[in-house]
């Protein structure tokens, strides 16, 4: 069922340069993940096209300055650039009945020390979750997000291999080309229940679907007014496809 142009994809804020790649794979899943009423298509585009950068980005962009990954990453980096100790009261002496503190290395890693170094970012942040191993592992930078809704994690690697038979987890970078993106990103989307959510119309709802949290919630609203408006032409009639 073809319902996406590249005028309309355009109008909706994709990118000139490779809005084109992404017409065709959009036409060829969303019927199959039921992704056709206007406002499940508003919310999906407008949500990929974030986490994408308009579909420029086919993996994700870690090279982070100490400042961002604060911010960021608040529990898991602190600012500076060498590993801060804090005072922490850990048992009461039973002879003196004082209490005893120690010196302990503070949660967390500080930002210095990582600061636009992207692989060694990606395999701190990502560790010991999401599917993958340990730091040392490297699975972080191995499996950071990929495709237009930035899949992350090795958990989602090996779900794709399993459905679609293509080896995502020894050739992640499959992920990253415009069909297989496409379809991991509405995979993803099935998999978090996001179009029932989607139909509230409530953008928060579903950035925090699809984020883990609210970061560019801004950008999200105003891309989905615009996604909204460019593909009301299309919905008209009825909300349903016809």
């Amino acid at each position: 069922m073809k319902i996406i142009t590249l005028p309309i994809l355009l109008a909706c804020g994709a990118s000139p340069k490779t809005a084109s790649l992404y017409v065709d794979p959009i036409n060829r899943y969303v019927d199959e993940y039921a992704v056709t009423t206007h406002v499940r298509l508003s919310h999906f585009l407008s949500q990929v096209l974030h986490e994408s950068i308009r579909l420029t980005a086919t993996v994700e962009n870690l090279s982070y300055s100490a400042e961002a990954l604060v911010r960021t990453w608040p529990s898991r980096f602190y600012a500076g650039s060498e590993v801060k100790y804090d005072w922490v009261e850990k048992r009461k002496d039973p002879e003196t009945g004082k209490t005893l503190n120690v010196l302990q290395p503070r949660q967390g890693k500080p930002a210095g020390m990582y600061a636009r170094q992207p692989e060694k970012i990606a395999n701190y942040v990502y560790a010991n979750r999401l599917g993958n191993g340990t730091e040392e592992s490297g699975d972080g930078w191995k499996y950071r997000g990929r495709g237009p809704i930035q899949n992350t994690g090795k958990t989602k690697y090996i779900r794709y291999k399993k459905l679609f038979g293509i080896d995502y987890v020894n050739h992640p970078e499959y992920m990253q080309r415009p069909d297989d993106g496409m379809h991991t990103s509405f995979q993803f989307w099935a998999d978090m229940n996001l179009n029932v959510i989607a139909d509230k119309d409530n953008v928060e709802l579903t950035t925090r679907k699809v984020n883990g949290g609210i970061n560019g919630l801004a950008d999200r609203t105003k891309l989905l007014a615009i996604c909204k408006s460019a593909l009301r032409p299309i919905f008209y009639e009825s909300d349903k496809v016809a």
